[in-house]
Parts: structure tokens; C-alpha cells; sequence
């Protein structure tokens, strides 16, 4: 199989109003991400993006001038697409399909489409029962003629299924899920990019900030934010003749798991994730334990999203998040991740894990070789490599 390697990464400026169609954001952060590989438009022969991305392939090839694509696919949506969009950019080039291969993800987040807002909503009388229904995940049937109509109350009903399941108080749970606001604050500190760089945020702060829906706090939800970011992949040949040091996908999958909707009918325990078997079984595949990994890119579109993907990685026992990340083992979210950097549904901690095994990250590992980018629970992931093999 041929090996694929990240090779160029790039962005737009995040903001809270860009003020700019996402199709030229797409297009300003690919075009950024082909320079800082050596590479020109015509060199791609490939694009893959998430299934809720508004700017398509096609609007690409005829805005940019790229050369008629070999291939073109998207995948997943919403936190899970991560490691899926990789995975497929790496299938690609990895059975001939493309040698160049664009990923992108580009959303007015805050200026367009309100994430935090309740969801609209409508009942329909089909039937004989009535059946409420919305046009995104949360606010269907099972949801929305219950007052759950918003992405933040699902996650506080997860939290409070953990902590019920493991005995957890509010007091503990609100230390932990304030350690990694805390820590995702103090890396945008470091980080220019950063939307909120400048903002200095402490323990006393986190308990100053709005209560959502009972144990969330509003510094606990991600951010609603404009922007863009794309990372270039290439066959393995090409890529060692470009201008960075490349990153080898060593691997990259996908799980599809209960969403929020129909996982008010599953069997089993909230919140929904894969098996804790699952990724260190991956790793063990490449020589590795949860345990080497030197940096971590999980999915913090809520603090406690990120204490739910430590343990689904194997890092610690059920139950055990809570005190990790008060002392955490691994470094993760090391931009300021989605809580306090932007939210591009994660592909933004690609483009750190890229940066960390460069060795130019604003919170640089010292020495990291190998990345983890996990997703929402983990149901899509990527194990990043500094070099190829």
C-alpha cells in the first residue's frame, strides 16, 4: 500500500464575523496550505471534505483553476468527521487514486449558522401521531417537545449520566471540567490564532461564567466562530521532495455510532462512544500503547467531551478523566483546541498535531514523534507520525 503523508497545512484569520462567503475562505486557507507545501493548485488531483460543507468540488475546480480531479469525496459530519475525512484523503493516494489531495473544512460558525441557538423546529400531524421534528440532530422527536432543543443540554445530560454511573459530585466534576478550560485558555495564550489569545482566564473565572444547563458553564461549551483551515496530503514519494518535514497518517478510521437522537432508544450506557478496546488495539498495531503517544488533539466541543475521549483511549479507568486531566500524563488541545481557539469540528487540532511533530507549535512537546486526533468519543481518530517510515 502506498504511505501518505501530510505535507502542507494552512488557515484563514479566525474571527467572529469574516465577512466573507465560506467558499473563499476554503479557497484562501487550501491556497495557503499549497504554498506552505511547494505545491500549486495544479498539482492537486484530489478533494475530500465533511458532508455539511457548503462549498463543493466542483465550485473549487471552477474558482481556482485546478486541473479536473480524479477524485473528490466527503464523508461523516459534524464532530465525527475528523479522522474519517483523512482517512479517506489516505485511501485515495493510498490505492492510486490521487497523488495530491486536498482536506478543508471552512464555516462561518458564529456570523452564519448559530450552533448554540436552539434548533428550529416543527410537529407534524402524518399519522396517527403527531411527530415533532428538526432540521439538525438535536430538537427531533425524542428532543425538542421536551425543552431539549440545544447541542449544550444533551452534553449536561451525558455528564450527569457519568457522573451518576461512577459517583462523581458536582463539586469534583466542576474542578475537572474547569482543568481543561483552564488549560485550553492558557494555550491561546501562547497562540496569536487564537480567537481568544489575549483573554486571560483563571479557576476563578470558570466559576464566574454562566451556568447553560446544569453542570455546563458557558466556558464549558466551544466556541461559535468564522473561519477556515485545510491541510494538503501526498503520496509518500512526493512528499519527501516538498518544503516541510512530512507527517505520515499512519493510520486513520471511522466508527458509526448512535447520534442524538436515537440514542435515547439505545440499550446502553450514555454518553455514546466506541469500546475502550478499540483505539489500543489500533495503536497495538503499530507498535504503540495509548501510553506513547506525545500529544493529543481530542474533540472539545465540551470540556467534558475531552475527559470522555481520555478514557475511551485507555489512558485511565472509567471514571478515572476527572482526576487526569488536573495532572494530565499527555499534552492535548495544545492550541487552545475548540474551546478556546476556533471551532472548525476539529480539523484545526489536525493542523496543530502537523505543527507539534514540525516542532513549531506556539506549546511545543519537546521531541514529539507521535499524535493522536481523536473525535467526539472517539468514533472517527487518526495516529500521526513525525517522517515516514
Amino acid at each position: 500500500m502506498k504511505q501518505a503523508a501530510i505535507v502542507g497545512i494552512g488557515q484563514t484569520e479566525y474571527s467572529w464575523d469574516s465577512g466573507r462567503p465560506e467558499t473563499v475562505l476554503a479557497i484562501e486557507a487550501i491556497k495557503a496550505a499549497l504554498e506552505d507545501a511547494g505545491l500549486a493548485l495544479q498539482d492537486v488531483d484530489g478533494v475530500v471534505r465533511s458532508s455539511i460543507e457548503s462549498t463543493t468540488p466542483i465550485e473549487l475546480v471552477s474558482l481556482t483553476g485546478m486541473r479536473p480531479l480524479s477524485f473528490a469525496a466527503d464523508d461523516a459530519t459534524w464532530g465525527g468527521f475528523v479522522g474519517s475525512v483523512i482517512g479517506l484523503a489516505r485511501e485515495a493516494i493510498a490505492t492510486g487514486r490521487a497523488r495530491v489531495v486536498v482536506v478543508f473544512r471552512a464555516f462561518n460558525g458564529r456570523s452564519q449558522l448559530r450552533l448554540g441557538r436552539p434548533m428550529p423546529g416543527s410537529v407534524e400531524g402524518s399519522g396517527a401521531i403527531p411527530r415533532a421534528r428538526g432540521n439538525l440532530p438535536v430538537g427531533g422527536e425524542f428532543t425538542a417537545p421536551y425543552g431539549v432543543v440545544s447541542p449544550s443540554q444533551v452534553f449536561a445530560l451525558w455528564v450527569r449520566a457519568y457522573m451518576e454511573r461512577h459517583g462523581i459530585d458536582a463539586e469534583r466534576m466542576s474542578r475537572a471540567l474547569g482543568a481543561v478550560v483552564c488549560q485550553a485558555r492558557q494555550a491561546a495564550q501562547r497562540n496569536p490564532a487564537a480567537l481568544l489569545h489575549g483573554k486571560s482566564f483563571g479557576p476563578a473565572d470558570y466559576l464566574a461564567s454562566p451556568m447553560l444547563a446544569e453542570p455546563l458553564r458557558k466556558a464549558d461549551i466551544c466556541l461559535e466562530s468564522d473561519g477556515a483551515c485545510a491541510i494538503v496530503m501526498a503520496a509518500a514519494d512526493l512528499a519527501r521532495d516538498c518544503r516541510q518535514v512530512p507527517v505520515h497518517v499512519a493510520d486513520a478510521w471511522q466508527h458509526v455510532i448512535p447520534g442524538y437522537q436515537n440514542m435515547w432508544l439505545m440499550d446502553k450506557q450514555l454518553p455514546p462512544s466506541i469500546g475502550r478496546e478499540v483505539v489500543p488495539a489500533k495503536l497495538a498495531r503499530h507498535g504503540l500503547t495509548p501510553q506513547d503517544l506525545d500529544v493529543l488533539g481530542l474533540y472539545d466541543a465540551t470540556s467534558f467531551a475531552a475527559i470522555w475521549d481520555i478514557e475511551t483511549l485507555g489512558l485511565c479507568p472509567p471514571g478515572g478523566g476527572v482526576d487526569w486531566v488536573l495532572d494530565p500524563e499527555i499534552p492535548f488541545n495544545t492550541s487552545g483546541g475548540l474551546l478556546a481557539e476556533v471551532y472548525l469540528q476539529g480539523l484545526n487540532q489536525a493542523v496543530e498535531l502537523v505543527r507539534q511533530l514540525r516542532g513549531t507549535s506556539t506549546s511545543q512537546v519537546p521531541g514529539a514523534q507521535h499524535a493522536f486526533l481523536g473525535a467526539a468519543a472517539l468514533m472517527s481518530g487518526a495516529l500521526l507520525a513525525r517522517g515516514l517510515p
